[in-house]
Order: C-alpha cells, then structure tokens, then sequence
C-alpha cells in the first residue's frame, strides 16, 4: 500500500503542565529553516531538491492540564482534523492525572497514538495496562528524553495513525464491492426466473423444474466467478491483517451463496429461519449502509417446497427492501430500519419483511404485481416475479401493506403440507 508523505496526518497535541516544555515541543518537532543564502548554494549545485523524511514538520498544539486536551481534542474532531498523537505528561497537579487524561481522550478518539512522559515511577507496567488494556497505541518516553528519539516517535506514530486509516478506507471499499456485487447477483437471479417463466407461458411442455435447475446453476457460476474477483483483492491487499480478515469473511458469503443455488433433490424441504438467516448476511453490506436490521425468527417446521425457488425469492424481496430504505435515505439523510421475522400460523410458515423505506402509493401497490409492470428503484421491483412463484407454483400467498407509520410489510405464507396430503408437522403449535 503506498502512503503519500504529502498526505499524512502531522498534527500533534502536547499535555504537560510547564509552558516551558510546551516551547521544547515546538523547537523539536518544527524543523529550522535553512539560511536563504545555504538553499541558494545548494540549488546551483544540487538543483532542486525535494524535502527529505527527517524535515518533516509538524502542526503543534499545547496544553496545561487534561482537561485543556480534553477539549481540544474534541474541537479538532468536530472540524475533522484529528490529532494523530499526543504527548501526554504523567503528572499534572493539580488537575487529571495522564492516565485519567488518556481515558477520557480515547473515550472520544480511540484512534489517538499516545506517548506518556514522566520523570517518576508513579505506576507500574502492570497498573498501566490494568487501567488501559494491553494497547499498541501506548509507548513510553523517559525524562530527560533525547531529541532524536522525541523526533523519531512522532514521525513514526503519525505514519502508523495514517497507515490505520488507510486500512480502514480500503476495507469499507471492499465493503462496498461486495455488497454491489451481491445485489447484481440478487438482482440477475430475479431475471434469470422471470425469463424462465415468461418462456414456459410461450411452451407449456418446458419442463419448470428443469428451468429452475438452470437459473440456480447459473447463479452458482456467477458466484463462482465473483469468488475468483475476491481473490484477486485479496493479493492486493497482501498481508494488512484486518482487511485479509474481512476477505475471508466476504469469500465465506459468496460460497455459501453458491451452496444456496445448489441443486436438490425432489421432496425437499426448506428450513424458512436459515433461508431468513442466510439472505440477511449476503446482503449484509448493503443492509448496514442505509437501515438497523432487527430479526426475530420463531418455530417454524421444514416447508416442502422447491429450496433454490424460495431461496431466491427471499434474497429478492429483502433487497427489495434495502432498496427502498436507500431511496429513502437519499431524500431525508437518516437510517432506516428493516425487520424480518417468521412464525407458524395454522398450516402455514409465514415470513413478515418490513421496513421504512419509500411508501408505495394505494393506487400503485396491485399493479406491483402485475406481469408486465415495472416498476423502479425504491418502489420494490420483482414482487410480480415473487408472487407467480410463491402462488402459482407453491400454492402460497403474497401480499403488500403499509401501516399509518409508512412502514410496509412484504408478507410471505407457505403451506407446511403438499395439498392434498396429512402432515401433523403442519399443526399449530401449542
């Protein structure tokens, strides 16, 4: 990962309760400028030449007590512009001590690199890290220090506090990818079944299941494919330990979405509470971007149905759902929230997706589900596709309301028994 030296975070917060070291601080960290006579002479013979680590400057900022440091800290976040490091002396009567100053701090900027100064022995190893854990962000630095080393500490910690955020930025991108892809894959699977189902209107002799079989393996290729693009980020990203974790967690949801499309064998049944499960945490991504998602998953027996046919049906209506709360928050700015929850009611398995995401106009909500209507972002594409599946194939039910609070339910009902059979699995709970 390259980090441009330009870029780099240089501001500096020193806590000390002597102005006079205030005024070291500053000599050390603001490198002297060169005689213009000195920067002449080696022009002509040099040329110009470009700043070198060590002339690194830094921005320095002073103050008396904890709770002074407290507040600045607090100001340069509300200005975005963080502090990368602080130099924080041990005593300072008749205020804080450092160790209450760091505490308070890194309750606000738990990004902050710390350096604590002191002369004494006031606490030991062990009662530092019993009061602030065993952190990477600590360092130590003994009076009287040498200017080297005060030097060398800041130019290496503002570097790591750049380097961190680098990390981040690159893993919230990876984020991003993967959520875009996995709503392009959500998205062609609902097209894959509605071009089957539009050509087994055309030819009733096309056999529907066969035509399922191949929109799952379709979708299991493409998933083949974006677990290959995920690899790939992954040698860029080489060996910075947070974002190889997050790949692995990402390449974990791309196979089992690959596991999701597989074929199954006639007969099968669909747990409703995995299938639930599994469609939030692939569209984890963008689920987190715009919405609070609240589950709430009850007893619901096996429903015998086609797996790949439901499967893809839930993945579709909950994005459906994540695309109106983002439509939503394109025009207010706020989160919204998406629930899912299931239940047994009689001899039914019943899913509930709601959210409060762009309300759906009385007029329009019919015609959502008619064949040839399309309908935009937002305002839940795919419902015509959803229901033909649930209703026609699984003798089931779909329906769309919205409450007096604009939020809209998606409601999602599958017999727990083949018609015509007794299945006691299909008995009402106690």
């Amino acid at each position: 990962m390259s980090t441009d030296r330009a870029e780099i975070n240089r501001r500096v917060l020193v806590i000390d309760d002597m102005a006079d070291i205030h005024d070291v601080y500053r000599r050390l960290l603001r490198p002297r400028p060169k005689a213009p006579q000195l920067e002449q002479l080696e022009a002509s013979l040099f040329g110009p030449q470009p700043p070198s680590p060590t002339d690194a400057s830094f921005d320095v900022d002073c103050a008396l007590q904890g709770s002074e440091g407290l507040a600045r800290v607090l100001r340069a976040l509300d200005e975005s512009r963080p502090y990368a490091m602080a130099f924080v002396d041990m005593r300072m009567p008749p205020g804080w001590d450092g160790l209450e100053t760091i505490e308070r701090i890194w309750h606000e900027d738990p990004d902050l690199e710390i350096v604590i100064c002191t002369a004494y022995a006031d606490y030991s190893d062990l009662d530092i890290v019993a009061r602030l854990g065993a952190s990477d962000q600590v360092l130590f630095l003994r009076k009287p220090f040498d200017a080297i080393e005060v030097r060398q500490l800041a130019r290496a910690l503002t570097e790591k506090w750049h380097l961190r955020q680098q990390v981040r930025l690159r893993e919230a991108e990876l984020e991003r990818q993967v959520a875009t892809r996995t709503r392009e894959l959500g998205a062609a699977n609902l097209r894959v079944v509605e071009d089957a189902e539009q050509k087994q209107a055309r030819a009733v002799a096309l056999d529907h299941a066969e035509q399922l079989a191949a929109a799952g393996r379709l979708a299991a290729g493409v998933a083949e494919k974006l677990d290959a693009s995920l690899r790939v980020l992954a040698a860029t990203v080489g060996d910075v330990s947070p974002a190889r974790d997050e790949l692995g967690r990402m390449s974990a949801l791309v196979r089992g979405l690959r596991e999701l499309c597989a074929d199954r064998p006639t007969g099968a049944t669909l747990d409703l509470n995995h299938a639930v499960t599994d469609a939030a945490e692939l569209l984890h991504g963008g689920i987190a971007a715009c919405a609070r998602l609240e589950l709430s998953l009850g007893a619901v027996p096996p429903v015998p149905c086609s797996p790949v046919d439901i499967n893809l049906v839930l993945l579709g209506l909950v994005d459906s759902a994540v695309q109106a709360v983002e439509a939503m928050k394109q025009e207010t700015g706020r989160d919204g929230r998406i629930a899912i929850s299931t239940r047994q009611e009689g001899g039914h398995g019943v899913v509930a997706i709601s959210d409060t995401g762009r309300r759906v106009p009385a007029a329009l909500r019919d015609r959502l589900f008619e064949a040839r209507f399309s309908a935009d972002a937002g305002e839940r594409p795919g419902l015509a596709i959803a229901k033909s599946i649930i209703v026609d194939q699984h003798g089931g039910q779909l329906t769309l309301d919205c409450d007096a609070n604009d939020v809209s339910t998606v409601l999602l009902r599958l017999p727990l028994a083949i018609a015509g059979v007794r299945d006691d699995a299909a008995r009402p709970t106690p």
